[in-house]
């Protein structure tokens, strides 16, 4: 299946799962626009987005969670999930360390997770990954906030 419907059906488990409702949103063209996404680099998009969706789960409170799949540009898919819960104001528990574990695996199929936590809430988990393995990186900024 295409990455889009692969990331419906994430979406669907999750708010199975945790009574979680969420707003998805797929490109009209990212199924065409896709074709040249290897099998390993559109896993692991999804295995983060599901990662960021069950944190929003179980850390973000009552909350409404949106995700997009777009191509940011040509060439590059860009994947969005984002809640309006508690945050960065939430109590840590420690542990916890699967966006972290995403995070590499993004990057060892030339794409890039960026976690932003907002001063008064939410969470925006933000996935770039090349379509084709040949499409030279962006030159962006590395400052992320630890996940």
């Amino acid at each position: 299946a295409d990455i889009g419907t692969r990331l419906a059906s994430v979406v669907s488990s999750v708010e199975d799962e945790f009574s979680l409702p969420i707003h998805l949103h797929v490109e009209e063209t990212i199924a065409t626009s896709t074709r040249g996404l290897r099998r390993p680099a559109s896993d692991a998009a999804i295995r983060a987005a599901r990662e960021a969706l069950v944190n929003a789960a179980k850390h973000a409170g009552l909350c409404r969670v949106t995700v997009r799949l777009e191509l940011e540009r040509p060439g590059w898919l860009l994947l969005t999930i984002a809640d309006d819960g508690l945050g960065a104001l939430a109590p840590r528990s420690g542990g916890g360390h699967g966006l972290a574990a995403v995070r590499q695996l993004i990057a060892d199929q030339g794409g890039r997770l960026h976690v932003e936590q907002g001063a008064k809430g939410g969470t925006t988990v933000t996935i770039t990954m090349p379509v084709d393995g040949d499409t030279p990186a962006p030159v962006v900024d590395d400052e992320q906030v630890a996940a």
